[in-house]
């Protein structure tokens, strides 16, 4: 007598072949608008105050960087930020699609911290503009202030990145996924990490762009070629 499925009819869409497609989909596409809202509020062709991806940590410096920058260009790449970076919770949802089979407990684990990332990372990129906005019109007092409020936030939400994308990278390469190990090269945390190597060797506008949209534009093509090869995956396989 063949055995129940031990997933319930009405969570079985869930785990379909379709659901896998739409949430990678729908994951990189939140990640494509949310890095065009990095552009938006960060991007100038002009040297940053350093030639890496947490240029955002001294908001002093950061803010004089963004002095050229119009108010409708801030408000533009607040709004995409806030309103798509939460779709990256569905692309997540394709990421534990993958690693479930073979890493368990650890794919909740990522889909946990993943999710809190999303958050605290929309939360993050809606601060950017008020916080240039307030130092633009304030003084010395007013900027240490504001510092007080972005400057941790920024440490804290780029070293959890940091932990949960090294994290991915470790499942992945490990054989704890369907994805196959190669996969492990795109991992947000490295892919970023060769956008910050080639920044400095391009042309100065891109190599800027790599570093104000680096992580989005890296989540965004991690969940496109995911996608990709697990088109024809089928999340339900070899449960009965």
């Amino acid at each position: 007598m063949r055995s129940a499925s031990p997933i319930p009819a009405h969570f079985a869409p869930l785990f379909s072949r379709t659901t896998l497609r739409t949430a990678g989909l729908l994951g990189a596409l939140g990640s494509l608008l949310a890095a065009c809202g990095d552009f938006s509020t960060a991007w100038i062709d002009a040297p940053p105050p350093a030639m890496n991806t947490v240029m955002w940590l001294a908001l002093g410096d950061f803010v004089t960087f963004l002095a050229p920058k119009a108010h409708h260009e801030l408000l533009i790449g607040h709004y995409l930020g806030v309103f798509f970076i939460p779709l990256n919770v569905l692309g997540l949802w394709h990421v534990y699609l993958a690693l479930a089979p073979r890493s368990g407990r650890a794919a909740l684990l990522f889909i946990g911290a993943g999710t809190f990332l999303a958050a605290v990372g929309g939360a993050f990129h809606g601060t950017v503009g008020l916080a240039v906005t307030a130092v633009r019109a304030g003084d010395a007092t007013t900027l240490a202030q504001a510092a007080d409020y972005f400057e941790p936030f920024g440490w804290i939400l780029t070293v959890f990145g940091g932990v949960v994308f090294i994290a991915l990278a470790v499942l992945i390469g490990a054989g704890r996924s369907v994805l196959p190990r190669w996969m492990a090269l795109l991992s947000p945390a490295l892919t970023q990490t060769w956008f910050t190597l080639a920044a400095p060797a391009l042309p100065q506008p891109v190599g800027v762009l790599l570093l104000v949209t680096g992580f989005n534009v890296s989540v965004c093509l991690f969940l496109l070629v995911s996608t990709a090869v697990l088109w024809r995956h089928d999340p339900m396989a070899g449960i009965s």
